[in-house]
């Protein structure tokens, strides 16, 4: 469709049309609806900065392809490693199968590259995998999380329910989920004076993998200010100090109470402390299982090995990188560079 297409950036004016865009063809997701509120919190409000976006227009003035970059940042060591995240991609029905997706995807990663930007990380799904391969991507690696069953016969009951027919993840009332309420992350949040020398305790503890730093703006962005899903806090405290927090959130897949651990801080190495967090956590379940993620070497991942935890057979999810700027010490193409929770691979 040469000069029948405009591609350029997204300016505010679009919102409507691109949001009717998403709504037709990407749908509400497994997160809630996908409107102004949830665009607005996904790519304005974010800490990082604006996303990146292009926007695809017919000459008839119709919005008919997006292409999204959320913006990133990463630690490593003293460095940070400026990144977005590809997420929101959508063409228009009508008009897929002309290359919309690709003259999109291959212009953006322009803008990005000559934005001082290091490079852009993703989670593509199976059947979009092939075409970021072809435009530079790398597949690092499957990530297998982590998984512990609470309620077998229920699970294995979900198990074989969706051999016979698939049933999406949906974002279900919380109510039933919990013996009694758990803290909002937002009220846990607001204890800065308590919460922050956790954060910087957990910082001083990381090696030189990349690594999302949870500053306390990040993390009331990420889990406290999200329009639909309603994130919760466990923590453990020694007298005065912080001692630990897990972050987590209610989800309904293959008809089970699913339990998402997407962040657990602690101060220190202390297995007791870790352990005892994971209990009260447990302890306060009303759910089927609970599905978490930590990098191997990592003594998060040890203490959910210790606790019952164990890699979720066949499934995973693919982890891609475009290295954009090979920035040197940093070789995000290698796995072992990475070290990453849930909360940075769940899609949102």
């Amino acid at each position: 469709m040469p000069g029948e297409v405009e591609i350029r950036d997204y300016l505010p004016g679009d919102e409507s049309q691109v949001l009717a865009l998403i709504q037709r063809g990407m749908g509400g997701g497994p997160t809630g609806t996908r409107d102004k509120n949830f665009w607005q919190w996904k790519h304005i409000q974010n800490p990082s900065g604006p996303s990146i976006a292009l926007v695809a227009v017919h000459k008839d003035g119709q919005t008919i392809g997006l292409r999204t970059f959320m913006r990133w940042h990463f630690q490593a060591g003293d460095r940070t490693i400026n990144a977005v995240r590809a997420v929101d991609t959508v063409t228009h029905p009508d008009y897929r199968r002309y290359g919309v997706f690709t003259v999109l995807t291959r212009q953006a990663v322009e803008r990005v590259k000559n934005s001082g930007i290091d490079l852009i990380f993703n989670t593509p799904n199976a059947t979009v995998l092939p075409g970021y391969l072809k435009l530079g991507w790398s597949l690092v690696s499957r990530i297998r999380p982590q998984i512990k069953v609470l309620n077998y016969p229920r699970f294995f009951m979900g198990i074989t329910r969706n051999r016979v027919r698939g049933a999406p993840s949906t974002l279900p009332p919380p109510s039933g989920f919990f013996r009694r309420e758990p803290l909002s992350t937002g009220e846990f949040l607001g204890r800065e004076k308590a919460v922050e020398p956790l954060l910087q305790s957990r910082e001083q503890r990381r090696d030189n993998r990349l690594h999302t730093r949870p500053a306390l703006e990040y993390l009331r962005w990420r889990y406290a200010q999200h329009p639909f899903i309603k994130y919760r806090v466990i923590f453990r405290q020694d007298r005065d100090e912080l001692s630990g927090c897990a972050i987590f959130r209610p989800n309904e897949r293959l008809g089970m109470k699913e339990i998402v651990l997407s962040e657990l801080i602690l101060s220190r190495r202390d297995a007791d402390v870790a352990s005892r967090l994971i209990k009260d956590m447990e302890q306060n379940l009303n759910a089927d299982y609970i599905i978490a993620y930590f990098p191997e070497r990592s003594f998060e991942r040890e203490i959910l090995r210790k606790n019952g935890f164990r890699n979720l057979p066949l499934q995973g999810i693919n982890f891609a990188v475009n290295d954009l700027n090979e920035a040197a010490g940093i070789q995000p193409l290698k796995f072992d560079s990475w070290e990453l929770s849930l909360g940075d691979l769940e899609v949102f």
